[in-house]
C-alpha cells in the first residue's frame, strides 16, 4: 500500500508541476520539488517489482529506471459516459468526460497497467490493458471507438520543434468515419489517406493562421471544414478528427497542444 501511495502522490504534484510550468514559475518550483521528493522515495521504497495488494498484479522494478516517460490521455469515445482511468490499480482521473484530456504526468519508464470504469465503478473495466513507456518519449493514451469497440490508442507525441518554428500532424479518432485526407482550403493536400487510429507524421510550418479542411481520402468530398487554425512559433499541436460523421456529437476537430 506505501508503493501506491507514494506513486499517486509522484502523479499528482508532477501534474501540478506540468500545470503551473507557464504560468506560475514559483509553483512549478515547488510542485516540482515534492514530485522529485516522492519520486526518490520511490525508488527507494521498491527494491522488488511492485505488486497490487489485491490481485497481485506485478508492475515494473523502480531500480530499472534511468529515464522518465510524459503521458497524457484523451477521452476520444463519443458516445462513452465519464470514466475513471486507474494506472496499476489505483485511480488517476475520475468523472472524465469526452474531449477532456489530462496534463502530461512525469513517470519511471516500464510497463503500466491501464484500467477504464465507467465513472464510479471499480470491476468490469471497459478497457484493461498493458501499456510500455519508454524514457525520454511524450506519450497521448486516447480512449477512442465507440462503447461498443472502445479501446485505448496510444500515439508517441514529439514536443521538440526548432526554435521560432512549429508543427502538427493529425490523428483520425471519428469512429465510423472513412480514411481521411487533410488539406488547405483551395491548396494541396497534406496529409493523406489516414485510417481510424492512426496519425499522420509531423508536418513542419512556419507560424501562420490557416484554413483547413478534411476529406473523405481519395475524393473531393468535404467531410468538415476547420478555419482559422493557429499554430504559433515553438509549439507543437495535434489535431484530433473526433467525434461522428453521420451522428453526434459530430465530426469535429480538437486540438492540443503537444
Amino acid at each position: 500500500m506505501m508503493h501506491s501511495q507514494t506513486l499517486q502522490k509522484a502523479l499528482y504534484y508532477g501534474q501540478l508541476a506540468e500545470y503551473y510550468k507557464y504560468i506560475n514559475p514559483h509553483q512549478h518550483i515547488h510542485y516540482y520539488q515534492k514530485h522529485y521528493r516522492y519520486v526518490c522515495q520511490l525508488v527507494q521504497e521498491s527494491h522488488s517489482p511492485w505488486r497490487s495488494t489485491d490481485d497481485e498484479r506485478t508492475f515494473a522494478d523502480p531500480s530499472k529506471y534511468s529515464y522518465y516517460a510524459y503521458a497524457r490521455v484523451l477521452h476520444a469515445s463519443p458516445d462513452a459516459p465519464p470514466v475513471d482511468v486507474y494506472v496499476n490499480g489505483q485511480p488517476l482521473l475520475r468523472q472524465f468526460a469526452y474531449e477532456q484530456h489530462s496534463q502530461y504526468a512525469r513517470l519511471p519508464e516500464g510497463t503500466y497497467t491501464i484500467e477504464v470504469f465507467p465513472s464510479g465503478k471499480t470491476t468490469n473495466p471497459v478497457i484493461r490493458t498493458e501499456v510500455s513507456l519508454d524514457g525520454g518519449k511524450a506519450y497521448t493514451l486516447a480512449v477512442g471507438g465507440t462503447l461498443d469497440d472502445i479501446g485505448l490508442y496510444v500515439f508517441e507525441d514529439s514536443p521538440r520543434v526548432p526554435a521560432n518554428e512549429s508543427k502538427f500532424r493529425v490523428v483520425h479518432l471519428s469512429p465510423g468515419a472513412p480514411s481521411i485526407d487533410v488539406g488547405v482550403v483551395g491548396r494541396d493536400l497534406v496529409f493523406e489517406d489516414i485510417e481510424f487510429g492512426e496519425a499522420s507524421d509531423y508536418l513542419g510550418v512556419s507560424p501562420m493562421t490557416v484554413d483547413l479542411e478534411i476529406k473523405q481520402a481519395g475524393t473531393n468530398t468535404v467531410l468538415l471544414e476547420v478555419p482559422d487554425v493557429t499554430f504559433r512559433e515553438n509549439r507543437v499541436y495535434t489535431l484530433y478528427a473526433v467525434g461522428l460523421p453521420n451522428g453526434e456529437p459530430a465530426l469535429e476537430v480538437l486540438a492540443l497542444e503537444d
